[in-house]
């Protein structure tokens, strides 16, 4: 058997090893327990020291979409959940901050017992990254949203867009839909589903009893059916429409036929298609302007009306505006006599009860021409309607009801290429060939 190294043969081989830092009294503990055990032992005379792990730098997104996915529904009166409610994704303001990042923070490298260094693990910075509509503040840690919509993720990278896109119908895996931009359905709106946006709505397919609302135009590739209701502050755009609601702050377009439906208020109504049954049958139309169609009515007498003036519904707020002004002006001369009543003398203090009369006269009568300026408005809107026609390129059937204003004319027979205007000299319906 091998004789067992002296401690200073043990000093020496670790030399020769390259091992550095061993203290001598762990070699002279060494020495000593191979010299008690007869070599049959395992001791440690040499250690590192181990390199301690950094933190990956990290992105903490401030929404979740999968999250709001998983959202079934909405809680609302008596604690029924509405399952079109689910918002399945998520709405940001602009200026509102949608990620922080925190930056790496990094290791302590370490060393092994030959002296050498051993590196800490190399870290990941997994630096925010600025898309569509965002910026970078506080020196690249937060993202923030620029414009009010959809946000969203990809990687690093966080984006909002105006336009809320369905790669699909929409049904329940979406959910009704309130939207601060523009939004893009690919197919079709299924029945009760809402649709509100601030701004644009697209349709690939047809809306089919449910309910479109929009602060821009709409435009729907397939139709407007089945009880739906589109109500829209610019432009109208469809294939078709039967048995739905329109209401447009501007034109309307119809590229084949309206039929059984009610047309509440546009600008202008046309149906551009020219084959010889497509046009307007049925239900009621009202226009601030022309209303241009190749079939006015249908065969079967089916009661069609077609106004040119004044809504309906803006007939409805003339007359509360008229009534409320009555009242203000009302309360104008209330408080003027008050106010003479509550003078003081001359050369003597203004009472604070004459101030404050005069405080409340001065906004009674703000008001008052506020509300004098929004009647002549509306004023004004209703007198669009005087040089406006309503045409028929190809027929108009016997039966169809046409008004101007509150003028009403009944078609007594079924006639080809006329139109219907109103003659201020005569004060009547006139027609006439095209």
């Amino acid at each position: 058997m091998a004789a067992l190294p002296t401690a200073e043969q043990l000093v020496l081989e670790l030399r020769r090893a390259k091992v550095v830092d061993v203290p001598a009294e762990r070699i002279a503990a060494a020495h000593e327990m191979l010299t008690r055990n007869n070599g049959l032992v395992a001791f440690p005379i040499a250690e590192g020291v181990p390199a301690i792990a950094g933190r990956d730098g990290h992105i903490e997104w401030l929404f979740d979409p999968e999250s709001e996915r998983e959202k079934p529904g909405t809680i609302g009166d008596r604690d029924r959940i509405d399952f079109r409610e689910r918002q399945a994704f998520v709405e940001v303001q602009a200026g509102q901050t949608i990620a922080v990042w925190t930056p790496p923070i990094p290791g302590t490298p370490g060393r092994d017992v030959f002296g050498r260094p051993i590196p800490a693990a190399k870290l990941v910075d997994n630096q925010l990254q600025a898309g569509k509509n965002v910026v970078l503040a506080a020196g690249g840690r937060e993202a923030v949203a620029q414009i009010a919509g959809h946000a969203f993720m990809g990687g690093r990278r966080a984006s909002v867009d105006r336009l809320h896109q369905v790669r699909g119908n929409l049904d329940y895996r979406e959910g009704n839909i309130h939207y601060p931009g523009n939004v893009e359905i690919q197919g079709d709106v299924l029945p009760g589903f809402r649709v509100e946006a601030d701004g644009n709505i697209s349709v690939g397919g047809v809306v089919d009893g449910a309910e479109l609302r929009a602060t821009g135009s709409v435009v729907v590739r397939g139709g407007i059916v089945n009880g739906a209701r589109v109500l829209v502050h610019e432009d109208l755009d469809a294939r078709y429409v039967l048995g739905a609601y329109l209401e447009c702050g501007g034109d309307i377009t119809i590229r084949e036929s309206l039929l059984h439906s009610i047309v509440g208020d546009c600008a202008r109504l046309e149906v551009t298609s020219r084959s010889g049954w497509r046009g307007v049958g049925g239900g009621r139309t009202n226009s601030r302007g022309n209303i241009v169609a190749f079939c006015l009515g249908t065969r079967a007498g089916l009661k069609t009306t077609l106004s040119v003036g004044t809504s309906a519904k803006d007939l409805l707020a003339r007359r509360r505006l008229e009534g409320r002004l009555t009242e203000k002006q009302r309360d104008v001369e209330r408080l003027q006599r008050l106010l003479t009543a509550h003078a003081s003398p001359p050369g003597q203090r203004v009472s604070p009860g004459y101030e404050k009369l005069l405080t409340v006269l001065g906004a009674a009568r703000l008001a008052l021409e506020n509300s004098t300026v929004e009647l002549a408005e509306l004023e004004a809107r209703s007198r669009t309607w005087l040089g406006a026609q309503v045409k028929a390129f190809g027929t108009v059937h016997e039966g169809v009801e046409i008004g101007f204003g509150e003028k009403k004319y009944r078609v007594k027979a079924t006639a080809g290429h006329v139109s219907f205007s109103w003659d201020e000299a005569q004060e009547a319906i006139v027609e006439k060939r095209l």
